[in-house]
């Protein structure tokens, strides 16, 4: 893997980050169109809880999509324009920029595993992004290689000790 190829990686984590969260915001203002002007005789059917219930969901699927969507697009504007400090500390060949870095294997209800990455930077910034399953060794290599001095792999040691020292 090189400079590249990572800058592709975490550009596709972002464009799936923007994509998921354009959804969730659209599930939301379709219900928000619903209750608006498609099923306004309906709605007046429905007791205040319910009104409640419906407008919370409104509000947090337009909010969270909306989150997501922003973060993302943003992302990756950073990564296009060049402002993103991770790949900013990558090309300048900064090895002190990442302290810490491990892989978080989750798995879902359907026994399928996700491969997360997750990056603690020196300046307090953390990265997170999925990776594919045989990937994600070419990825700890890519950053092992540049980042010499940053510690590899979870141990409750080390997230107390860089919690301890990150959080103020």
């Amino acid at each position: 893997m090189d400079t590249n190829g990572f800058k592709e990686l975490i550009g596709s984590a972002n464009k799936r980050k923007l994509v998921v969260g354009t959804l969730v915001f659209s599930f939301g203002a379709f219900f928000l169109w619903l209750v608006l002007f498609g099923a306004k005789a309906e709605t007046t059917k429905v007791n205040l809880e319910g009104q409640i219930i419906l407008w919370v969901i409104i509000i947090m699927s337009m909010g969270f999509g909306g989150l997501m969507s922003w973060t993302g697009l943003t992302a990756l504007q950073e990564i296009k324009t060049g402002k993103n400090d991770l790949i900013k500390a990558i090309e300048k060949g900064d090895s002190d920029y990442v302290v810490w870095f491990y892989e978080n294997i989750t798995q879902s209800n359907n026994g399928e595993r996700d491969y997360q990455l997750w990056i603690y930077a020196a300046d307090n910034t953390s990265y997170q992004f999925t990776v594919k399953k045989g990937r994600i060794n070419e990825v700890m290599e890519f950053l092992a290689e540049r980042f010499p001095n940053a510690h590899v792999g979870y141990t409750e040691a080390i997230s107390n000790k860089f919690n301890t020292k990150q959080r103020v």
